[in-house]
């Protein structure tokens, strides 16, 4: 089975790299043609997969038709929120169907930390847990070198080996029944039914709800405490105490945010887990939906739970990734700062993940309410 190849990047790092990304994705396509004896198509871009706006619904759909996803792993890429959102959803499809050997990260520009134990931030510790392909000393040779060539068919084929196993698992051979065990009750028959399943998911997001209110009460304590720090800072200035000032308050600063710090990363690790946790369950519970339009009347409260969610995860989180820039941008303002600034700024990517998932649980969600005749209840 002939899949695709989906490159996952920053498009300033391909324009700040002199297009290497672009040149990398084209030499890549051709070996993987000349290896397989066939066209095969790698993209850039999910608009030239012609998936449009309903791509998180085409990803299971293109795993399963053997399309690798390939994030170029960079500074930059955990800071875009679009890339860490095609990421989280990738792999959390990819380990719902068990073909995780479909993604394989590209380490492209050195990341601090990035595979140096433990990891805060869910999206780079997701990424250090697959096999990945190190291209950083190869970013920087020319592609007609010996050593440069050989990495590339290097890829090409463990990309063509990974799809062999891939097509292995995507399609099974059919049971053959086992007539002495049919009086026996098969999983359908004793496996937890769609009304178990909804009561579990209503559950969960029902435990979701206080984190998201700590979250939001530990966000106004640090905000507060910044604009408190930026208006001693401007005092210090107009007394004109010069740098020396600054730098006092920054060390105030620091010790003040030493708590609220380590209570939301506490919380938003908390809070991720969960969310990873109930991810694989809510689009089991979707995709049962969608194929038993009988069933979705009886679920119209557990939908509703959903919506309503969705609502208050959006009018709390609605500034995470202004906030976690601002946080980044804050971390130079003294040494002292950026120890709690750093924790604060990865919990609040963090947080801004969770989001997406929200809204796009919200939509599907909403989807299917319209379809039952039922309009979203908004908190």
């Amino acid at each position: 089975m002939a899949g695709q190849v989906f490159f996952s990047y920053v498009h300033t790092d391909n324009e700040n790299d002199l297009e290497g990304i672009a040149r990398l994705v084209d030499l890549l396509k051709k070996e993987l043609s000349l290896l397989a004896g066939e066209p095969r198509d790698v993209w850039i871009d999910k608009a030239a997969l012609g998936w449009g706006a309903d791509w998180k619904q085409r990803i299971e759909e293109a795993l399963l038709d053997t399309s690798f996803f390939v994030p170029v792993v960079t500074p930059a890429y955990f800071k875009s929120a679009a890339c860490r959102d095609e990421l989280l959803s990738f792999a959390s499809s990819a380990s719902r169907l068990g073909l995780e050997e479909l993604i394989l990260p590209l380490y492209y520009v050195t990341v601090p930390g990035f595979g140096e134990g433990p990891q805060e931030d869910e999206a780079v510790a997701l990424v250090a847990q697959f096999q990945y392909v190190d291209w950083r000393e190869l970013r920087v040779t020319n592609y007609r070198q010996t050593a440069f060539r050989r990495q590339l068919k290097a890829l090409a084929e463990q990309l063509l080996a990974a799809e062999t196993l891939a097509d292995a698992k995507a399609i099974p051979l059919p049971a053959v029944p086992d007539e002495k065990a049919s009086d026996e009750p098969d999983e359908a028959d004793t496996g937890p039914g769609l009304l178990d399943k909804l009561a579990d998911g209503e559950a969960a997001m029902h435990r979701l709800t206080p984190q998201m209110e700590e979250v939001s009460r530990i966000l106004q304590t640090i905000g507060q405490l910044m604009g408190e720090a930026s208006l001693s800072i401007s005092r210090s200035d107009a007394q004109g105490r010069g740098f020396a000032g600054r730098l006092t308050v920054s060390r105030q600063l620091a010790k003040k945010l030493e708590v609220p710090a380590s209570e939301f990363e506490a919380v938003s690790s908390s809070f991720a887990a969960d969310l990873l946790r109930v991810g694989p369950a809510m689009d089991v519970i979707f995709d049962q939906l969608n194929e038993n339009e009988d069933q979705v009347t009886s679920s119209v409260p557990f939908l509703q739970t959903i919506v309503r969610t969705g609502q208050q995860a959006r009018v709390g989180f609605s500034s995470t990734t202004a906030f976690a820039d601002v946080m980044h941008q804050s971390r130079n303002w003294s040494k002292e700062l950026r120890p709690p600034l750093r924790r604060i700024e990865t919990a609040t990517r963090q947080i801004g993940d969770a989001q997406r998932m929200f809204d796009e649980w919200q939509r599907r969600a909403a989807a299917l309410l319209d379809r039952a005749g039922q309009p979203p209840e908004l908190a």
